[in-house]
């Protein structure tokens, strides 16, 4: 295998996985991504383009909610990939990441946020549920210092979060 260092984020508005080109950058990210995968499919010797995409979803919504999100986030990039260029499904190979708690948490370690020591206790020590006492890391983000760092969050990094990602372009010769 060869790899080939392009990486691209799409970003989604909240609860949707429809790709919306007038969101963020998305319009020229996806062309950038495209036009190297196009230059790999015209390379010597007819190579066989892989893509490696992951969906996410910011930690708003219940784990089940955010698992089928981020899978038909990546699902959506999968589709517009395919659709605009000579992949096929099976050159695509889609995750679903669900919530991804750790990019918020790098969000935070990097921010100068109010509450941020706080924040970092709660994403590092707080079980995503806890079944048996019935709460869990986001009730207890939003339950925070009366919600003000859940409101920070959702405002400067949820939308971040909301995404999917091409993970690894890569080929294979014949």
């Amino acid at each position: 295998d060869e790899h080939r260092g392009t990486s691209i984020t799409v970003y989604f508005p909240v609860g949707k996985s429809a790709i919306d080109l007038a969101t963020g950058d998305n319009a020229r990210s996806l062309e950038t991504l495209l036009e190297a995968i196009r230059s790999l499919e015209g390379a010597p010797g007819n190579p066989r383009v892989r893509v490696l995409v992951g969906g996410f979803a910011s930690p708003e919504g219940s784990t089940q909610l955010n698992e089928w999100l981020a899978l038909e986030r990546a699902s959506a990039l999968r589709d517009y990939l395919v659709a605009r260029s000579r992949l096929t499904l099976d050159d695509v190979r889609v995750h679903g990441a669900g919530a991804d708690w750790q990019g918020l948490r790098a969000l935070v370690e990097d921010s100068r946020m109010p509450g941020r020591a706080d924040v970092l206790r709660v994403i590092d020590t707080y079980p995503v549920w806890n079944h048996r006492a019935r709460v869990g890391r986001l009730t207890t983000l939003v339950n925070l210092d009366g919600g003000r760092p859940y409101r920070y969050l959702l405002d400067r990094f949820f939308p971040r979060l909301r995404a999917a990602a091409v993970i690894r372009v890569f080929y294979e010769n014949p």
